[in-house]
């Protein structure tokens, strides 16, 4: 999952890529969202969505990889006071909704998939979702994302 500011134009984007158990596509959506966050504000609504999408679809047992350190280790620790710390807050309460969510940090090189489809929603309005067949902007990402 991932998150894209685009200040100018007052928008960021939010996108999440699914792979099964071999890796292969499974599934990707991404939002286009009025408003501007700070970076790691932005990452942690995109990991609400992202969780709040997997709830609703039913899915279980799901790992999720973020290239953000800041959300990741924040989920970690003990709630603090500010808006990132309520977004924390609400990604932990969404995670323990749905069984078994682990949660991964990756460098930014193997999340090229969701970091373009989130760059693609500040470029349109509304969104995308997509099942069992990619779109065609993320097939060589995600076989980058595979190498890496």
């Amino acid at each position: 999952m991932d998150a894209s500011i685009h200040a100018t134009d007052n928008a960021m984007g939010l996108a999440w890529v699914l792979r099964d158990h071999t890796e292969f596509f499974f599934a990707a959506k991404n939002l286009h969202l009025d408003g501007v966050y700070t970076v790691n504000e932005a990452e942690a609504i995109a990991m609400r969505e992202t969780l709040s999408w997997l709830k609703n679809t039913g899915m279980r047992g799901v790992d999720v990889e973020m290239d953000s350190q800041s959300v990741f280790h924040a989920i970690s620790y003990p709630s603090f006071y500010s808006a990132f710390g309520v977004l924390i807050d609400d990604v932990k309460e969404m995670a323990s909704l749905i069984h078994d969510v682990q949660f991964y940090f990756v460098k930014r090189p193997a999340n090229c998939a969701a970091h373009t489809l989130a760059r693609e929603a500040c470029s349109v309005s509304g969104y995308g979702e997509w099942f069992d067949t990619p779109p065609a902007l993320l097939v060589s990402c995600l076989f980058r994302d595979l190498m890496n």
